[in-house]
């Protein structure tokens, strides 16, 4: 049975800091409201990609888990910014907010399933 996929493995506060930090941002910005948003989600979607069969360690997870955290982070962000400026349209391929930080979290992940 896999582990709770909404449990809070991270620190919502230091993620933020470290994103508001990459992004170039000050802690009063206008947009650190919703990148705190996309936090969650990016826990979320790292949670299902690596499958857990126990609790993600955390707060604060292994290095390389916050590294991942904080780039889903602002690609979820980045796609929300997006499609706020452009509009809603159709992508030419699925958002994956994951992928680039896969092969990183192939070591974390826990169950292989085979359908």
């Amino acid at each position: 049975m896999a582990a709770d996929l909404d449990a809070v493995w991270w620190d919502p506060a230091a993620t933020l800091t470290a994103v508001l930090w990459q992004l170039r941002l000050g802690g009063g910005d206008i947009d650190a409201e919703h990148i705190a948003a996309c936090i969650p989600a990016a826990g979320r979607a790292i949670a299902a990609y690596i499958d857990p069969v126990v609790a993600v360690p955390g707060p604060t997870p292994p290095g390389p888990l916050q590294v991942a955290l904080e780039t889903v982070t602002i690609a979820i962000y980045h796609r929300d910014q997006v499609a706020a400026t452009v509009g809603a349209t159709a992508p030419s391929r699925p958002f994956d907010p994951v992928a680039d930080v896969a092969t990183e979290l192939d070591t974390y992940r826990e169950q292989w399933g085979v359908a």
